[in-house]
């Protein structure tokens, strides 16, 4: 629903420079709106919006919350990253023959020690933006208190953002 429409109407010379004395301008048109919400459409859209189970074997609430429960699920979101940044190319995992299983366990290893170092240093990072109630840019140049680590193409340390 909508309501308040206005149209403008002006001239603008297209072309550089100053427009000739016979030239005519081309007419624009904005249009102005204000947008009213429709109250009963958001409230069925959002009552078809999409929702899903997330089930506990915890059945005592004293113990783990239903908002607990989410913050658990909501979490899982790390330890996937985690996953995606072990199969990263820049981690050349993938260029490297192994023909014994010894050396297959030491790249385990190696591979887990720095996931580890990985994720401290995003946790030590995170935890010192909210002790001080601080931000930093973005790669896009926007504050953010919720960086990433990340190693760009160039193999240069980068931070991004969750946002």
């Amino acid at each position: 629903m909508h309501a308040n429409i206005e149209v403008i109407e002006y001239g603008q010379h297209r072309g550089r420079g100053r427009p000739g004395k016979d030239s005519q301008p081309t007419l624009i048109f904005h249009i102005q709106a204000e947008i009213l919400p429709k109250e009963t459409a958001i409230t069925i859209a959002t009552e078809q919006a999409g929702r899903f189970i997330l089930a506990t074997n915890v059945l005592d609430a004293d113990k783990l919350s239903n908002e607990d429960v989410l913050a658990e699920y909501k979490a899982q979101e790390s330890t996937e990253r985690g996953f995606r940044f072990l199969k990263d190319p820049l981690f050349f995992t993938s260029t490297v023959f192994l023909n014994s299983r010894k050396r297959v366990a030491a790249l385990a290893m190696v591979m887990g020690l720095c996931w580890l170092v990985y994720s401290l240093g995003h946790r030590a990072l995170r935890q010192s933006l909210k002790r001080g109630s601080q931000t930093i840019q973005n790669q896009l140049g926007k504050p953010t208190a919720t960086p990433t680590l990340s190693v760009s193409s160039s193999h240069q340390p980068i931070i991004s953002s969750l946002e």
